[in-house]
């Protein structure tokens, strides 16, 4: 598993546009983390149309915004809900690649 963030240190999540080769990545990856920052609103449906195996999870599922200010991992009650929403798609991603491992391989 290859983790790449596209906002990188230095770069403003209020400007950023991806480049050529985030969006090569990005057709090839099979998991996107949403984190509910604006450049994502014009993102999410481009990336999503871009590819078949892409699932998009958003982070800030069980969590209720109060306003309009997106840093809810700031909050470590908030951050621990992302987290799990994030392990959770991990494991599910993991696991269903393993039973499509089983039914690939040859039997013993």
């Amino acid at each position: 598993m290859q983790v790449q963030a596209l906002v990188t240190l230095g770069s403003s999540p209020a400007t950023y546009k991806p480049t050529l080769r985030q969006m090569a990545a990005l057709s090839e990856a099979e998991l996107f983390f949403r984190i509910g920052v604006m450049f994502e609103n014009a993102f999410i449906p481009k990336i999503d149309s871009m590819t078949k195996q892409l699932h998009i999870v958003d982070t800030r599922k069980g969590i209720t915004m109060k306003g309009s200010d997106p840093h809810i991992w700031l909050s470590p009650r908030l951050f621990k809900l992302q987290a799990r929403t994030i392990a959770e798609a991990i494991i599910k991603k993991t696991l269903r690649a393993k039973l499509t491992m089983r039914k690939i391989s040859p039997s013993d």
